[in-house]
């Protein structure tokens, strides 16, 4: 199928390039320090040691030997920097900036004051002293005065690494003279440059789909919504600090919150596919596996709460494995399910759109590394993929919303044919009941010749009248000559009591311009018994004639009968509040018509004197 052959090379072409892109991201480096500070480590889970016990034993302390030896929440970390060979530079001045990796909990032990002194460095203490350095995630700045030094030579920390678990070969501690918090390399100039287009194009496809919700009130819309807003927050919450205004004033909670965004993300998206693919009522099978994963993203973000409640921080970590984890599964069974089992466009193109997004969130979580343990330098992949999925996905809303708009068209358009064909087949009955009421009285009156002449002439229209309940439109062709054969009954039934004429424009091509059959049909009736027959003396002719006018045709019934507004009897059909069930039904029929509302006129004639001179009915049928 073209649409497979299609998918697959959108999900070869969209892996290589999004690939190529992690490959290529810049996993950050320590060349902007001015020199580097060796360090020794001392790992305990001891909490009450103080830098005084630590002081009594030196031998506590020991470099890094083991490369794959990592943190662990539970872990305390000792560290000892050794500044020894670089004093006379550090000295030289009275101030520096001691470079080291963010950690999450720290503190720096200096001499201060004739004291060995202590001041918060991590970035989820409160008051911290330390400041990020934006071209570098992983790592923080401090200024350090030079009379701090300890013992002439050493300076202190005392750090724990609780959300994530840390490779120790990334630890590196530097220097500079100068702070260095706010530089920026044309490599991170970049990354910025990403981000802002995919917060430009996130952002904006959040607020027009919003919009589309309220107007069109279709839940599919605020699902994806929902989810573009979260996962807009997600992709930039270390680069935008605005969002942290708008919560309580705990660093550790705002991490921990943002990193949450992730089971926001996958809930709004398992919604967003229930009501776009209709699953509940296409597949019962899906339906009920999308129901518990979504329970299941809303149990993971209750417990992982509890987690942060009671400081589980190894069970946090953890769970925030598994989720990927288990949303890869679910995405790719998800995918070959549908592939396998449906054959819809729509659900194709819920697979073009996932496609993309599953490669991007695969290449960010699984292909940062060691060196990136939280992918602050493999985002573009994410901004990447996210960005072909919303444009893929706001198509595929829009085209849904399409499809359903040709449904509904179709759905009228066959409500609209039904409805004539009932109109039409209340007609035919209507029609031979009076014909059949003629023969009878031809009968009864001894006229049985007549009657036999008027059998055969009814038998062939009454045929014609039949078969115009299945065919609810006839060519101009068929309808006048059915008026034709109507017409020459009528005046057979009434011995000539009436003169007509029918007159057709030249330039009509009537083999091919189509109306509603039988349109004409009752109002020449009601013309002939209501308009001629009472009439007493004069002329009593009528005139039927089809004109084109602009993109519709014209059949124009003029009589020179009594009229309505007669003095001699009360108004009949065309006046009367009730008005033949004939001509409700056929009025009803051109408000129907397929090429538009047909209109009815009429007109009642008078002379100078205001004497009735007959009526003029004006129907006006459009077409192609």
């Amino acid at each position: 199928m073209r649409m497979e052959g299609v998918w697959k090379k959108t999900l070869v072409v969209t892996f290589i390039f999004i690939g190529f892109l992690s490959l290529a991201q810049t996993k950050g480096d320590f060349s902007f320090v001015e020199g580097q500070i060796p360090f020794e480590i001392f790992v305990t889970r001891n909490d009450s040691l103080t830098i005084n016990d630590i002081l009594k034993d030196t031998t506590l302390f020991a470099p890094i030997t083991d490369h794959s030896e990592k943190t662990h929440p539970k872990d305390i970390f000792w560290i000892r920097l050794d500044l020894g060979k670089e004093l006379p530079f550090l000295t030289s001045g009275n101030t520096w900036y001691l470079v080291y990796n963010s950690f999450d909990h720290a503190e720096l032990f200096y001499w201060g004051n004739q004291m060995i002194s202590k001041k918060a460095i991590g970035r989820f203490d409160n008051n911290t002293a330390g400041n990020q350095i934006k071209s570098a995630k992983y790592f923080s700045e401090t200024r350090v005065d030079s009379n701090y030094i300890i013992n002439g030579r050493y300076l202190f920390l005392k750090t724990k690494r609780v959300l994530f678990i840390e490779n120790l070969k990334n630890w590196k501690f530097g220097y500079t003279k100068v702070s260095i918090k706010d530089l920026l390399s044309w490599n991170d100039t970049e990354q910025f440059l990403y981000s802002y287009i995919f917060v430009g194009i996130a952002g904006l496809m959040t607020i027009i789909i919003l919009v589309f919700f309220g107007y069109f009130r279709r839940w599919e819309f605020l699902m994806y919504s929902l989810y573009t807003m979260f996962m807009l927050i997600y992709a930039i919450k270390d680069e935008y600090v605005f969002f942290h205004n708008f919560l309580p004033n705990n660093p550790l909670f705002k991490v921990w919150l943002f990193e949450d965004i992730t089971f926001f993300i996958g809930i709004a998206y398992l919604l967003f596919a229930l009501f776009y693919l209709n699953l509940k009522k296409e597949d019962r099978f899906l339906y009920y596996i999308a129901l518990f994963s979504i329970y299941l993203h809303i149990i993971f973000l209750l417990v992982d709460f509890a987690y942060y409640f009671f400081d589980n921080y190894m069970a946090h970590i953890h769970l925030m494995k598994v989720l990927p984890i288990w949303d890869s599964i679910f995405s790719t069974l998800f995918v070959v399910y549908v592939l396998i089992k449906t054959k819809k466009l729509v659900y194709y193109l819920f697979v073009l759109g996932v496609t993309p997004f599953m490669i991007g969130t695969g290449v960010h979580f699984y292909l940062k590394g060691d060196a990136d343990p939280m992918g602050y330098y493999n985002k573009v992949p994410l901004y990447i993929g996210s960005t072909i999925e919303i444009i893929i996905f706001a198509f595929a809303l829009i085209y849904k919303l399409f499809l359903e708009h040709i449904e509904r068209l179709n759905f009228e358009q066959e409500a609209l044919l039904n409805k004539n064909k009932a109109l039409m087949a209340q007609i035919s009955p209507h029609f031979i009941f009076n014909a059949l009421a003629s023969i009878q009285h031809l009968i009864l009156t001894g006229k049985n010749s007549i009657a036999l002449n008027y059998l055969r002439k009814f038998s062939r229209l009454a045929r014609n009248v039949l078969e115009s309940s299945i065919e609810l439109y006839a060519t101009l062709e068929e309808e006048t000559k059915m008026l034709k054969d109507y017409l020459e009954l009528e005046s057979l039934r009434f011995d000539n009591a009436f003169s007509y004429t029918l007159e057709i424009e030249e330039q009509l091509a009537i083999d091919e311009i189509e109306i509603p059959f039988m349109i004409s049909q009752p109002f020449v009736e009601n013309a002939i018994l209501h308009g001629l027959l009472p009439k007493k003396q004069g002329v009593k002719k009528l005139h039927v004639s089809f004109k084109k006018s602009k993109n519709a045709i014209m059949c124009i019934i003029d009589d020179t009968g009594i009229g309505r507004n007669s003095s001699n009897q009360p108004k009949r059909p065309y006046g009367s509040k009730r008005k033949s069930r004939g001509l409700n039904i056929t009025i009803a029929r051109l408000e129907f018509w397929q090429f538009g509302s047909g209109e009815v006129e009429i007109i009642d004639k008078f002379d100078n004197n205001k004497a009735s001179l007959g009526t003029k009915v004006i129907i006006t049928i459009p077409i192609k």
